[in-house]
């Protein structure tokens, strides 16, 4: 299911009305899912909510009988201090078919010899920008990180970053 598709699945789902009224500060922050090397889903779907009154993070996750669980409340990994940034659904315009593509061939192109292994795959907004932020361990024991513009669709970064230190 597409996360737009998901996000109005959700918002008409009892249990996150019912969480919303007892959170009406939360905002839509994520998209969160699993995904082996050729890019098929792992797992299904979880869904961030944000409370910047409290800095804890709500997850809903989709189960496999298309209804929806909530994990307790948990604190939000992240680099640096400061709030997480509103995932704005509607600015959300390239497929995940589509930045699936444009990944393949920023991996391609920045790591050539590398073979990519399991990994993930978040939408999300990082500095203003709603991206779809795809990580994968290599088999030489490297995250390979490819952010994808979820407007425009052109890679805006990628990265390789050694697990092992030589």
């Amino acid at each position: 299911m597409k996360p737009t598709e998901l996000f109005k699945k959700i918002t008409g789902d009892e249990l996150y009305r019912q969480w919303k009224k007892q959170h009406p500060q939360s905002y839509l922050t994520h998209f969160f899912c699993q995904i082996d090397a050729s890019f098929q889903p792992k797992t299904n779907w979880e869904i961030g909510f944000y409370n910047h009154q409290n800095s804890k993070i709500t997850v809903f996750a989709l189960l496999p009988n298309e209804t929806f669980e909530i994990k307790p409340e948990d604190d939000v990994f992240q680099k640096e201090a400061g709030a997480i940034e509103e995932l704005k659904i509607e600015k959300v315009i390239v497929s995940e078919e589509n930045a699936q593509e444009a990944c393949r061939t920023g991996l391609a192109q920045s790591f050539p010899t590398e073979q990519t292994g399991d990994g993930f795959l978040v939408l999300q907004t990082i500095e203003q920008k709603n991206l779809w932020n795809f990580t994968f361990i290599s088999k030489t024991l490297k995250f390979l990180n490819v952010k994808i513009d979820a407007e425009t669709g052109l890679v805006q970064s990628q990265q390789a970053i050694s697990l092992v230190q030589k």
